[in-house]
């Protein structure tokens, strides 16, 4: 039974490497294979939209871009292997310098694939004047991974890519 049970431990901790790389305390990254990129979830604390763009280029990366539906999928998969997957993420799409207009804020390349929530974007506005120009993503009722216009101001975990 001791050694049934060492086994088990031994297997489950390889099942969970295989699915995710630890890359930091309170980091959990996978590579999408057919695109090269890995994607480094931020779960140590929620941030506003313009922390998590600075947070992931001092540390050599930028805020994760998602170009195709593939990335998407990919992206989803890896925050619905975690415990996180009721949480909303930032990832660097923008419509702060043109509203309607959306870019990459990681690289200033127009956002040409989209996979919006049903209405989205709304462009809603706040109590305060602060208007909805920050693209979040988050999973729809039937577990799919979808975006949303929010507040940039709002405290999100965020999603990096290198």
């Amino acid at each position: 039974m001791f050694l049934y049970s060492k086994l088990m431990m031994l297997f489950s901790f390889i099942y969970i490497h295989s699915k995710f790389t630890m890359a930091q305390p309170g980091e959990l990254s996978r590579y999408c294979p057919y695109d090269q990129k890995r994607y480094i979830l931020q779960v140590r604390a929620k941030v506003n939209f313009f922390t998590a763009l600075q947070t992931c280029r001092d540390r050599g990366q930028r805020l994760a871009n998602v170009l195709t539906p593939g990335e998407n999928d990919c992206l989803g998969g890896l925050i619905s292997d975690t415990t996180f997957n009721e949480n909303r993420f930032w990832i660097s799409g923008s419509d702060l310098n043109n509203p309607g207009v959306y870019v990459w804020e990681s690289t200033g390349q127009p956002v040409r694939y989209t996979n919006w929530y049903p209405g989205q974007p709304t462009h809603t506005v706040s109590p305060t004047g602060e208007v909805q120009h920050c693209i979040e993503v988050l999973f729809n009722p039937h577990g799919y991974l979808q975006w949303a216009d929010a507040l940039c101001s709002a405290q999100h975990f965020f999603v990096c890519e290198d």
